[in-house]
């Protein structure tokens, strides 16, 4: 089985303080951690990865350009394995209500990520097989 630090996560999140906290939650278990303010920003990550396949995106569902959502769907084109964590400072309640996610999709509050963001983050990445390219 391949080990978490074989493992890209790419962080889109436009709050500098956010994005450093998840940054260093992340990088302190093991995993490679690319990060970006923008949508635009994050598909440039993508698109120059050919080497290095990002297997996780964990987006703000509000950014910058795209929305979250918007800029999972570019980025599975790009990367179709690519596993999707999506997080907001609004509840799980107010995000359904507006319709702003699918039903099935994973989801985090921003108030509750230092709690149950690695959690979620290793239960996806141990879905993907050790040897995709």
């Amino acid at each position: 089985m391949a080990s978490i630090l074989q493992k890209t996560i790419l962080v889109v999140e436009d709050e500098s303080i956010v994005l450093r906290v998840i940054n260093s939650l992340l990088t302190k278990k093991g995993y490679r951690v690319l990060t970006a303010k923008s949508s635009a920003e994050a598909l440039r990550h993508c698109e120059n990865q050919a080497n290095l396949p990002i297997d996780l995106l964990l987006t703000d569902i509000m950014i910058p350009g795209l929305s979250g959502p918007n800029l999972a769907r570019g980025i599975t084109t790009l990367c179709p394995n690519i596993q999707v964590i999506y997080m907001s400072g609004y509840t799980a309640d107010i995000i359904a209500e507006k319709g702003l996610l699918d039903a099935n999709s994973n989801f985090i509050e921003k108030s509750d990520i230092a709690r149950s963001l690695t959690e979620k983050v290793q239960n996806l990445l141990t879905k993907i097989s050790p040897d995709r390219g």
